[in-house]
């Protein structure tokens, strides 16, 4: 795998909170090409490929794996292309290519190769399910 000088914001700031919540704005070129401009608000993705996050977006990090510099931005971005699949503003032929982009992401940022392909393997396997909203409402009782 070679890295690849991906355009993008010159600092990724965030806090903890949700779990970590974006302090500035942040955007990075991506290969997606939607016909149409999409938002949820937090997340956007112009036709050009360009994602946008705003400030106050939040996200879990690297979900089943330690949060480390080099995995922030790769889960940012995935995290957040799989919250415009769920809300159907993103196909689900889109999941391919933000799960291959998270590796390269990650693996630009310093990560080892053979962790990036490890976290890639993970997304690829068990990722659908959280592409798509969950199907079953769950009424739990007040006191």
């Amino acid at each position: 795998m070679n890295k690849q000088k991906i355009e993008r914001s010159p600092r990724l700031v965030y806090k903890g909170g949700y779990k970590y919540q974006l302090q500035q704005p942040y955007w990075i070129q991506t290969p997606l090409r939607p016909e149409t401009y999409v938002s949820n608000g937090w997340v956007s993705l112009d036709t050009d490929g360009k994602m946008f996050f705003m400030p106050g977006y939040a996200w879990d990090g690297v979900t089943g794996g330690p949060d480390t510099p080099e995995g922030m931005a790769g889960s940012l971005v995935h995290d957040g292309g799989y919250q415009l699949m769920r809300a159907g503003l993103l196909p689900q032929s889109a999941k391919e290519t933000l799960d291959l982009l998270m590796e390269t992401i990650m693996f630009s940022d310093g990560m080892a190769s053979p962790w990036a392909k490890l976290f890639y393997w993970a997304v690829a396997k068990f990722g659908q399910r959280y592409t798509t909203k969950p199907t079953k409402t769950i009424t739990l009782p007040t006191p």
